[in-house]
């Protein structure tokens, strides 16, 4: 049978279009493929569904072709306009009578990359607290940073999604990840460690935690060394009358560049994915 949608209505994912090939043959449905467009790319999947069994066997093999990280985020000022493209792909196995429990059994690998592109540097300076650079961004209007490359790594363990490679470096800020996404409980616990490339005045210097639930996301700095700063700040500042207020706060930065080459490479070995899925799609 063969499914085309011309209007996707969706409130939250950049969906547009989809087409659809469902086989069924004795108790295995496939969807060879399930063609999605999506934030200016594709979202193409195949997924074939066991049934003969009481709990479902599924294995997918999904493929994010060309997606534009602006339309990824509508309305968020993470991106400007033609900022690069991104590519990912997730090879999992599962089972269960739901999309929950097939998630929340699930084995492999996925993984999400773009090589270029840029970011908005006041999201940048936000995470690494850079209270000095954050304010000057915010009056001089807020400009796209080149992206070295943007990497997302997971090992997939019965469910728990496990970070191998977490990384967003700019010529500006290198942001690394730990931590896992846990679909079982529906669980987040990620630490994000960004680590500044110029000079700041003023910087309480991260890191920041994701944790909480994924219908109840919460995301705050971690306050051990902030109030570290913060307190020989205000300790330094009474001792000296103020002039000493600044020196815990002062951000040297360090030209610490992630080895992209390798971290690209590993994520294309691990899921899968080819050059070809971050190029733009071409438009008909």
């Amino acid at each position: 049978m063969q499914f085309r949608g011309e209007n996707i209505i969706s409130e939250r994912l950049p969906l547009s279009k989809m087409k659809a090939h469902l086989i069924v043959t004795d108790g295995v449905l496939k969807l060879a493929p399930i063609d999605f467009v999506m934030a200016g790319g594709n979202l193409v999947s195949t997924i074939e569904m066991d049934g003969r069994q009481p709990l479902i066997a599924t294995h997918a093999d999904i493929t994010a072709k060309g997606l534009n990280l602006d339309q990824m985020f509508p309305g968020s000022t993470l991106a400007g306009a033609d900022t690069g493209t991104m590519g990912g792909r997730a090879r999992l196995d599962g089972r269960g009578n739901s999309i929950a429990q097939m998630l929340a059994s699930a084995n492999g690998e996925t993984a999400l990359i773009m090589d270029g592109g840029s970011v908005g540097e006041l999201m940048l300076r936000l995470s690494n607290l850079d209270i000095a650079n954050t304010f000057l961004a915010l009056l001089g209007g807020d400009k796209q940073v080149p992206i070295r490359c943007m990497v997302g790594n997971f090992k997939a363990v019965d469910g728990n999604f496990v970070v191998k490679d977490l990384v967003l470096d700019t010529t500006k800020v290198n942001i690394t990840g730990s931590g896992n996404v846990n679909f079982t409980d529906e669980s987040l616990n990620l630490r994000l460690v960004p680590q500044s490339k110029g000079f700041s005045l003023a910087s309480l210097r991260g890191p920041i935690v994701i944790s909480g639930t994924f219908k109840n996301p919460a995301l705050r700095p971690e306050m051990g060394g902030v109030i570290a700063r913060g307190g020989l700040a205000v300790a330094l500042g009474a001792a000296t009358s103020g002039i000493g207020a600044l020196i815990p706060l002062l951000d040297f930065g360090t030209e610490l560049d992630s080895n992209c080459r390798a971290l690209l490479s590993e994520a294309k070995s691990d899921a899968g994915i080819k050059t070809s899925d971050m190029a733009p799609r071409k438009r008909k």
